[in-house]
């Protein structure tokens, strides 16, 4: 089996999940990818989030913080998750299967179905397996005023206290990402845009991948 690997990753509220869904119903319905991929026989069709391998709340790797007085975890860096077990999934998922290389889907070939691994999560490119195994790597870019404003509306399992935001998770992302920001192949797509755009964007390089 032939597998395609996909990284969406970017800041928290970038819409990397909704994008990273987006992507995998285009490639879930035949019709779609043949509109955007004629020819392109798809097999099976994966979404890992790395925001399912978070630690539990009482875990002893969690490194608490105090913000305005109030402990909290911080959930900015790749201790917070269990990237073992993100990492022998992702292994278990393509299995014996080989990852195509860049322009190896031809027209010839495309009889042969192609499967789709879409990795999504805000620190899969600071993880040497997860970063190696993404042939396409997408970035969300997105305003520090316009990913603060869809903070303030999203609801979290765990809230997070004022000012949170601010001093950690803003600030460590824009570390993070220093971190990739030149990685070969890196693609930067304007989170700001509507869903629709960044999924067109997304969908013409990947196109341009295959």
């Amino acid at each position: 089996m032939s597998w395609l690997v996909i990284g969406v990753s970017g800041v928290s509220c970038s819409g990397k999940t909704s994008l990273a869904q987006s992507i995998a119903n285009v490639f879930s319905d035949s019709a779609l990818t043949e509109k955007f991929y004629p020819n392109l026989k798809v097999g099976q069709v994966k979404l890992v989030c790395q925001d399912d391998y978070f630690w539990p709340i009482d875990h002893p790797k969690h490194e608490w913080v105090q913000v305005n007085g109030v402990d909290h975890i911080n959930r900015e860096q790749l201790s917070a998750m269990d990237m073992d077990k993100m990492s022998d999934d992702l292994m278990r998922i393509i299995g014996n299967g080989n990852v195509v290389s860049k322009g190896s889907i031809t027209a010839a070939a495309a009889s042969n179905p192609l499967n789709i691994l879409i990795i999504e999560g805000f620190m899969i490119f600071n993880h040497k397996l997860t970063a190696e195994l993404c042939q396409v790597k997408i970035c969300l870019s997105i305003s520090f005023e316009k990913c603060f404003d869809r903070r303030k509306v999203r609801v979290y399992k765990q809230r997070t206290p004022p000012g949170y935001f601010e001093n950690y998770t803003w600030p460590l992302y824009e570390s993070h990402f220093n971190e990739f920001k030149n990685m070969e192949g890196l693609i930067i797509i304007n989170g700001g845009d509507t869903m629709e755009s960044c999924t067109d964007k997304a969908l013409s390089f990947i196109k341009m991948y295959l």
